[in-house]
């Protein structure tokens, strides 16, 4: 126990509870922290044995908070930290020790993979702005439930379809009837011949019918497809 007290590269604090003669949760005591929570965030004297209302600078008052939360719904709490000094993101876990009247925290440094996160985020939104300047829709077409979901901007194919906002998911024969009659077999054959692996991709421009204040009409729409997944078999899953 020691060894792995001493050495896991994991953040650990342990809490006692502290509580007063009604037996209310009033503070807790810093019962003992591993060598890695001390790299982490002890500074000068190490307050181990110190209660939480002792520690300057410290959350006790929020402490109490997820403490009597967690004893009242008998779970433990997951939170992100933000330590200013260092300038690291932690994932806090907060655990209901076996030990009578114990909390056990653990810290793990996410800042690497907040960091990354935050850069994906920032390159969906550039790509969902440049693909609506641009007027372009992703779309994935699932061969296996049969249905077609764009996930930026609903194109005007799934236009009063009654599809989901969040999904924009609708069934492909839904999606094909909303093509002009005249490009219809047309559109399929070309999907079908992607499909049957005849060729690498395809791109096709027809009608699609758009209602706009009770007035109807046919829109031109450039789509281009080629296959995404296969199975082990080798056969099309899908198409984007």
């Amino acid at each position: 126990y020691e060894t792995l007290f001493n050495n896991m590269p994991i953040a650990y604090m342990k809490h006692q509870l502290i509580y007063n003669a009604k037996g209310e949760l009033e503070d807790y005591r810093v019962q003992d922290i591993n060598p890695m929570f001390k790299k982490y965030f002890v500074q000068g004297d190490v307050f181990i044995g110190k209660k939480g209302s002792e520690i300057p600078s410290s959350s006790y008052k929020e402490y109490l908070v997820l403490y009597k939360r967690m004893l009242a719904e008998k779970k433990s709490l997951t939170i992100e930290y933000y330590h200013k000094r260092t300038q690291r993101y932690y994932e806090v876990l907060f655990m209901i020790s076996a030990e009578k009247d114990m909390m056990d925290i653990f810290c793990v440094d996410i800042t690497d993979l907040r960091k990354t996160k935050s850069m994906l985020e920032a390159v969906n939104d550039k790509l969902s702005m440049a693909l609506d300047v641009a007027s372009i829709t992703p779309w994935r077409w699932d061969l296996e439930s049969h249905t077609v979901m764009c996930d930026v901007n609903r194109p005007i194919e799934l236009k009063h379809c009654g599809a989901s906002e969040v999904s924009l998911s609708v069934p492909e024969d839904q999606y094909f009837s909303k093509i002009h009659r005249e490009d219809r077999d047309r559109v399929r054959i070309a999907y079908t011949a992607l499909i049957a692996g005849k060729v690498n991709k395809i791109r096709e421009e027809y009608r699609v019918l758009d209602r706009s204040d009770h007035h109807y009409s046919y829109e031109w729409v450039e789509a281009q497809a080629a296959i995404d997944q296969r199975d082990a078999d080798g056969k099309p899953l899908s198409l984007v």
